[in-house]
């Protein structure tokens, strides 16, 4: 029973800091926010914020995948650079705040957060559609050039205010071959 409950009250300290990041960044820039406003806004003590996460690109890091993984699966194994990029581009409309924020600063540890997300399931798709072994520096070419044209052409669609009605872009992805 103890531990039961230590459980639920660190899933939900965890979760209070999760929401208090994603809830900050839409009024402020990433690189402003201090874990000090995150503790704060979350109600939850810096010692116990430490606890749990190493510093704010940490905290962003895992809210990011659970938020990803509680709406859209884009690190499945098998997923097509038109899928990866469809999913892609719903979620980033959801959380269009978010996205430009990451996406717009320069910093590889924010860019980071996304890219190791899609290459996932990118590398799997591609392994398979071209034959090729895990440990093979094509696989890893490809890879890279497909996360990075996914992030990129999400990021362009979200500045020009492109929805996932697009399927022109989609037709896109269906013949992107490098």
């Amino acid at each position: 029973m103890n531990s039961e409950k230590e459980d639920l009250r660190v899933r939900r300290t965890r979760t209070l800091l999760y929401k208090a990041i994603l809830e900050i960044i839409n009024n402020h820039s990433f690189e402003s926010i201090t874990v000090k406003q995150i503790c704060e806004h979350a109600m939850v003590n810096r010692a116990t914020f430490y606890k749990y996460f190493m510093d704010k690109y940490h905290l962003l890091s895992e809210a990011f995948r659970e938020l990803s993984s509680q709406e859209v699966i884009i690190s499945k194994d098998d997923l097509s650079p038109r899928d990866m990029f469809k999913q892609g581009l719903i979620f980033a409309n959801n959380h269009k705040n978010l996205f430009m924020q990451v996406l717009s600063e320069e910093r590889d540890s924010l860019r980071g957060i996304i890219k190791e997300e899609l290459r996932g399931g990118l590398r799997g798709h591609l392994a398979i559609k071209h034959s090729l072994p895990n440990d093979s520096i094509m696989l890893d070419l490809l890879t890279e050039a497909h996360t990075g044209a996914v992030i990129n052409v999400i990021f362009w669609c979200l500045e020009n205010n492109i929805k996932t009605e697009t399927e022109e872009i989609y037709k896109v992805f269906d013949n992107f071959h490098l």
